[in-house]
């Protein structure tokens, strides 16, 4: 039986305006300043690491808390602070494969969620591991980068980006009522 309440929704759904906010952010503004581009993402990473953690703990009485909101809490919460605190992270081309590895872990933590939720008879497991395939494509993109084009990097971190924000808002809709 699946809680009928969902206090966390309210949390997941502020993440993913931030980070509709932040994909806005990536396609008005792909190569204007690169600081500003460290601050603003390592600032929204690390309050909406906070805001996903806060999503997991304010949901205790619920039938299945997915694991990977948790795990994400913790990764951007890193990120974050390596983007804004590493001398490292001078050039774009970091920059990118850090965004590469975090829509890989994603895509992977989504998808053995999904692989968890259909055993338990959660009938819209398949939007969960959907978005994780999408993560898994666009972070091996990044990655890759193939193309060696600095604009379609923004492009890709844009539109992952919007999938994690759309996956924010799927998953307050796949562990509702009536979706057992």
């Amino acid at each position: 039986m699946l809680n009928k309440k969902n206090t966390g929704g309210i949390f997941l759904f502020i993440n993913s305006i931030l980070y509709l906010l932040l994909s806005v952010f990536y396609i008005v503004t792909p190569l204007h300043d690169f600081l500003s581009h460290i601050i603003v993402t390592g600032t929204v990473l690390m309050v909406c690491g906070l805001v996903c953690i806060t999503a997991f703990i304010s949901n205790p009485r619920a039938y299945f808390r997915p694991g990977w909101i948790l795990s994400q809490g913790f990764l951007q919460i890193l990120l974050g602070f390596y983007i804004l605190y590493n001398r490292l992270v001078t050039n774009y081309d970091s920059y990118f494969i850090i965004f590469g590895l975090w829509a890989l872990f994603t895509g992977i933590a989504q998808i053995s969620v999904s692989i968890q939720i259909r055993a338990l008879d959660i009938s819209r497991w398949h939007f969960v591991f959907s978005i994780g395939l999408f993560n898994l494509i666009i972070g091996m993109l990044m990655m890759l980068n193939l193309f060696k084009f600095i604009d379609l990097l923004f492009v890709y971190t844009a539109i992952y980006l919007m999938s994690l924000s759309i996956s924010y808002v799927l998953e307050f809709f796949v562990y509702r009522k009536g979706s057992a």
